[in-house]
């Protein structure tokens, strides 16, 4: 653990989150661990509130923010905070005030990785239809011969 202390204080700029991981620092977790951030970031409802917030009205105070939320102003400020470090907000202070913008690419990335399920289950849900009409077809033409006879 000393070794991971010491490289913890000789490398300030990398992420803290990322260096206690594992005590293995070959390995390296910044691209897997983002979309882990994103996933961990949406699953709050009242994050996924102010992100939709921010669809609406990107820009937005931390005051605005907070009047549609049922907490304190310290819980949203943890939230954004949680969805800033996910990437999936940026902030710029604009003289007194700090605004809050969306930041959609985070979850483009995420979709991108769903993607490929959205693919494997719609081709799926098609093949299924397809021997639901096979089956329909069939049962069709017996019922057909069985009345002709």
């Amino acid at each position: 653990m000393l070794g991971a202390r010491k490289y913890l204080f000789a490398n300030p700029n990398t992420d803290l989150a990322d260096k206690l991981l594992t005590c293995n620092h070959l390995v390296t977790y910044n691209r897997i661990m983002e979309a882990e951030h994103v996933f961990k970031a949406v699953a709050d409802r009242h994050r996924r509130q102010l992100l939709d917030s921010l669809v609406q009205a990107d820009g937005q105070t931390l005051t605005k923010l907070c009047a549609s939320m049922p907490m304190s102003r310290i819980g949203v400020m943890k939230h954004l905070d949680i969805l800033e470090q996910a990437g999936l907000i940026t902030t710029r202070k604009v003289g007194r005030e700090k605004l809050h913008f969306l930041n959609p690419e985070p979850l483009q990335n995420v979709d991108s990785w769903l993607n490929g399920y959205r693919r494997l289950w719609n081709e799926r849900m098609d093949r299924l239809e397809g021997l639901i009409n096979r089956t329909q077809s069939s049962d069709q033409v017996k019922e057909q011969k069985d009345a002709e006879t």
